[in-house]
């Protein structure tokens, strides 16, 4: 018989499954975000609270107290009104999903919701901006969907797909490990179509780092064959396929903006104006949402760390950082001492985390953020069974 926390954990899946369909459809998202999620995390609440035991989830929290301290000194309230719920979003997927990876039987499911997340992102594209676009003069992007976006869910699938094929039920390992090849043209075809400059700065050196990891870590003899027949395959493809990828290249909007001098990109001056605001207001910032109003662009930061320096001064900004650059050094640690290489395979997704971070702002877009946690979650679960299993 199932029990009662097996169904309340089945019921939080289907409604995140259900979030992520729908995340770019106007009127089901309204449903997802004020009506699924918010199940879901109840039904979580109820089977398994995870903020006790899980660190990350924790430091999360810390993070949006600290920005909610910061909330009555907000220069424009609107804009930090408007934060404020998506924070408040934030966190209701975030302690869902922490919950639920906190059980192992709920990982891959929670890796494919960002599958999802993307292919349906992929499918709103197709059917309402590649349309109207131009390839080669204009950007994936319309107001419902940002380029960069795809950019981000382009990296989380790479690293589920991976993740899948060292981590699913047995049985499953092997087709994802046939699909992460696919991901490679996947952020390719991204690459081209969003123009997103931080596709390849990404996903080319992890792309090496996971194939490494998988292939030339801890593998014995035996395994030489099948990693020879994958480089013979990767040159055959690269050879028959490289005038074809370089001419698609050489005339896309992607070369263009990656030919701009950094001191002629807009982003020299966001961030040169956001380090100049910090010093201004380097206690409590300028408010959360704020930081618009007061770059002369009219830009946010379009960067995590900078993003929290100038809305919620340097204490945000500490909490962030020492989240992310623990969790890479506690992989680390775990990788050196127990020579176990998922832990790298976790220092590596950090790594690669914490560069994305200079990119975008994460911590306050519920997809983006919640991906952490999940993976944070999933080390957490890993070492805690391994631990165990030591102890027997």
């Amino acid at each position: 018989m199932v029990d009662k926390k097996t169904i309340l954990d089945g019921i939080s899946l289907l409604c995140l499954f259900f979030a992520a369909v729908f995340s770019l459809d106007d009127a089901m998202n309204t449903y997802a975000l004020y009506g699924a999620l918010p199940i879901a995390m109840l039904c979580c609440f109820v089977s398994n609270n995870p903020i006790k035991n899980n660190r990350y989830i924790k430091l999360l929290i810390f993070l949006y107290i600290w920005v909610a301290v910061c909330y009555p000194f907000a220069y424009y309230p609107d804009l930090a009104n408007r934060e404020m719920k998506q924070i408040l979003g934030c966190f209701i997927l975030c302690f869902t999903v922490a919950s639920l990876a906190s059980k192992p039987v709920n990982i891959t499911p929670l890796y494919l919701v960002y599958c999802l997340l993307l292919l349906f992102a992929w499918n709103y594209a197709h059917d309402n901006i590649m349309k109207d676009a131009i390839l080669g003069t204009d950007r994936l992007n319309d107001e419902n969907l940002n380029a960069n976006t795809l950019a981000y869910y382009t990296f989380f699938v790479t690293i589920s797909i991976y993740a899948l094929g060292e981590y699913a039920p047995q049985k499953l390992r092997f087709i994802f490990r046939i699909l992460f090849w696919a991901t490679i043209v996947l952020s390719f075809i991204t690459a081209i179509y969003t123009a997103s400059r931080q596709v390849l700065l990404i996903q080319v050196p992890l792309y090496v780092c996971l194939i490494f990891h998988r292939y030339f870590i801890g593998n014995r003899t035996h395994r030489f064959f099948p990693i020879l027949i994958v480089v013979v395959s990767c040159l055959f493809l690269y050879s028959l396929y490289t005038d074809y990828g370089e001419t698609i290249f050489n005339d896309s909007l992607l070369k263009k903006r990656s030919e701009i001098e950094f001191k002629d990109d807009v982003r020299y001056t966001i961030i040169k104006e956001s380090l100049e605001l910090f010093k201004s207001e380097p206690a409590l910032g300028y408010g959360p949402g704020n930081s618009s109003q007061f770059i002369s662009t009219g830009h946010f930061t379009h960067n995590t760390f900078l993003e929290l320096m100038v809305n919620c001064g340097l204490v945000g900004f500490l909490i962030y950082l020492y989240m992310v650059l623990s969790f890479i050094w506690t992989q680390y640690k775990r990788w050196r001492k127990a020579k176990d290489k998922s832990y790298l395979f976790f220092a590596i997704f950090g790594v690669f985390w914490f560069v994305d971070q200079f990119f975008y702002v994460f911590y306050t877009h519920l997809w983006l953020i919640s991906f952490f946690i999940l993976v944070a979650t999933h080390s957490e679960v890993y070492y805690s069974r391994s631990y165990k299993r030591e102890l027997l």
